[in-house]
């Protein structure tokens, strides 16, 4: 079976919950796998050092980090991981989905990269 490969792999959220040799293997050998050579792959990283994180922490004595988290990358290291395994288009900030959405929707409490497959 012949199966076209995808112009388009997008992953919200999701490499920051993955070990060491899953995360590899995913980035260097099932993306690349499935992925159109002349495609994009959209990466999302919530920024948990946000100032709404902070003030939520403070106010309901939670958690600051996702528990479910391996990593709790700041946006440069999350850059740099990137960079490992693909050539990064672009850097987005972008507002995000959180508890206090109705606030936080002018905040850019995301980060999106835009990035291919290293030639």
């Amino acid at each position: 079976m012949n199966l076209k490969k995808a112009d388009l792999i997008i992953c919200l959220n999701l490499i920051e919950h993955l070990k060491d040799d899953y995360r590899l293997n995913f980035m260097q050998k099932i993306i690349p796998s499935i992925l159109n050579r002349n495609g994009f792959v959209v990466f999302s990283l919530y920024k948990q050092y946000n100032f709404f994180n902070i003030v939520n922490m403070l106010f309901h004595r939670g958690c600051f980090f996702d528990p479910t988290h391996i990593y709790n990358w700041t946006e440069k290291q999350f850059e740099v991981e990137i960079s490992k395994h693909f050539k990064i288009i672009k850097i987005l900030n972008v507002a995000g989905y959180t508890k206090l959405t109705s606030i936080t929707k002018y905040a850019k409490t995301e980060t999106l990269i835009i990035a291919k497959l290293k030639k």
